[in-house]
């Protein structure tokens, strides 16, 4: 079950049951009254693997159809709750009982809330929601035609538009949330260079996705000089990389799940080789990449045919899947592997970023060579700090009125785990 409420508006609000069958999904929509579900039938279209039928009904709350009239907002978890109580017998007296209760309750809470929180300012989610169903409302605004003066009437229905909004969206709301973002913006401070420059990797692909993200990279690359600029595609092909995988994973779960039972015989025999691929595909290149001396520094080198034939063969064991090209379309997974040769590329130019932000920084000033080393030496230092934070716990622990022996036995466990640890031993 799933109650999805887009808005305060009980109409349209529903509850979703949702229930898989051989070869398709039921969808089973309770609202008030018929809502417009024509966007769902799309979506659903879109990503359900091909050969899943997807049938959806829409059904009214029948309890509550004849007895509520009033628009409240208490409507629909009435409604959702006389519909979970599943008692055909129930009189209309009693569902009226139960809905002056509700309400007493909603007064109750709106009351408690209007006078005992803090006030705080207008949230920027507030804004958002406002700003959505602002654009709604504007695409289903219809004009009059009954009128013989359709200037004055279109002038005046506008208004009527745009009137709830004047003061949620006012100047001085919009500077203050402006003002907002800036100083959210200028309280990052990344520790050090290699930390902005993973960052400034990682917005790239959000670019589009939101507004204030030009702002964020802005920021960030204050003070940093050329070279470190030119190295931020670099970073953004491998968190591209990584952020894509994630998302073809989470698909191919779905996938597994709700596949069509024509081919689970398919599904059987292929994931395990799609997995060993995929293993293979993390180890032949996240396995080799670190961040040392502020650059993306990568342990071999191969060429763009190598990661041909890893897309090529992945896109073979996807297609054994029965997995939907449409999907890779949609979510822009198509080619997820080929960009990485751009960082494995033979001739690709290595230099040294010279740092000119006051890094507050741990690295070592000399240059490693060898990735596995530098990583040993990071954990080693982890591990250092780690138990010495531990140990300034066991003394505060010790010396109180009441000593917690078990938080106290912990701690010794993980002191020895720590100071046993081989960080010479790859499987650890």
């Amino acid at each position: 079950l799933i109650i999805y409420c887009p808005n305060k508006n009980p109409y349209q609000s529903c509850l979703l049951s949702i229930t898989k069958q051989n070869n398709s999904i039921s969808i089973i929509i309770w609202s008030v009254q018929d809502i417009y579900i024509s966007d769902l039938h799309t979506i659903l279209n879109e990503s359900l693997p091909d050969g899943i039928q997807c049938h959806i009904k829409q059904k009214e709350f029948q309890h509550i159809k004849t007895t509520i009239t009033e628009n409240g907002q208490e409507l629909f978890g009435l409604a959702c709750l006389m519909h979970l109580y599943q008692s055909d017998d129930i009189t209309s007296t009693r569902i009226r009982e139960i809905y002056d209760q509700i309400k007493i309750i909603f007064g109750e809470l709106k009351y408690f809330v209007e006078h005992n929180v803090i006030e705080r300012k207008t949230p920027t989610v507030l804004i958002y929601q406002n700003i959505k169903r602002f654009r709604s409302d504007v695409d289903s605004f219809n004009l009059s035609n009954n009128s013989d003066d359709l200037w004055i009437t279109s002038i005046q229905q506008m208004w009527t538009l745009i009137k709830p909004y004047q003061e949620k969206f006012s100047s001085t709301v919009a500077q203050k949330l402006q003002e907002e973002l800036l100083y959210s913006i200028q309280s990052i401070e990344p520790p050090n260079l290699s930390s902005r420059l993973t960052s400034l990797g990682y917005l790239e692909q959000l670019k589009e996705k939101y507004g204030c993200v030009h702002m964020i990279i802005q920021h960030l690359k204050e003070g940093m000089n050329s070279t470190a600029i030119e190295s931020i595609p670099e970073f953004h092909i491998l968190f591209n990389f990584v952020n894509k995988i994630l998302k073809l994973l989470k698909l191919l779960v779905q996938h597994t799940i709700f596949g069509k039972d024509d081919y689970i015989n398919e599904l059987y025999e292929n994931t395990p080789h799609t997995i060993h691929h995929l293993e293979h595909i993390f180890h032949s290149a996240l396995s080799v990449i670190n961040i040392v001396n502020n650059q993306l520094q990568i342990g071999v080198t191969q060429t763009k045919s190598v990661f041909d034939d890893l897309q090529i063969k992945l896109d073979e064991y996807l297609l054994k899947l029965k997995f939907s090209n449409n999907l890779l379309i949609r979510y822009n997974l198509t080619n997820l592997i080929r960009p990485l040769a751009t960082l494995f590329d033979p001739n690709r130019r290595s230099t040294t970023i010279i740092n000119t932000l006051n890094d507050i920084s741990n690295e070592s000033s000399s240059i490693m060579r060898d990735p596995l080393e530098l990583r040993r030496k990071q954990m080693q230092s982890q591990i250092d700090e780690t138990i010495k934070r531990l140990n300034e716990n066991l003394i505060i622990a010790s010396q109180l009125p009441i000593q917690p022996q078990p938080i106290i036995q912990r701690i010794h466990i993980a002191l020895h785990k720590l100071k046993i640890f081989d960080i010479n031993q790859d499987d650890e």
